[in-house]
């Protein structure tokens, strides 16, 4: 699920990204976290979100930026721009 890329680190997300995955989800962010200046959310391969998925981008986010890591979300699927414009969450917008 985690590739090294230069001094970087990026992580691919495919299948579903619901409750179900939650705990593997959070492992997996940690992991990307740890040791990097910067990671690289592919999220292309997404097929399903919830709003939990989304709670846990959001605390992916703050946790990076505590930590003074670089994040890039690369492209925001729709589904997942739908449901944060449903919730009246913007810190999604633009990174389409």
């Amino acid at each position: 699920m985690t590739k090294t890329e230069n001094e970087g680190k990026s992580l691919t997300l495919t299948g579903d990204c619901s409750i179900y995955e939650a705990s593997e989800l959070c492992d997996a962010f940690k992991t990307a976290l740890s040791n990097t200046s910067s990671l690289m959310l592919d999220m292309s391969g997404i097929e399903r979100v919830d709003a939990s998925f989304l709670q846990i981008l959001l605390s992916l986010k703050l946790e990076a930026e505590k930590h003074n890591v670089s994040i890039n979300f690369g492209v925001i699927p729709e589904m997942l721009s739908s449901l944060a414009n449903g919730l009246n969450c913007h810190e999604f917008e633009g990174s389409k």
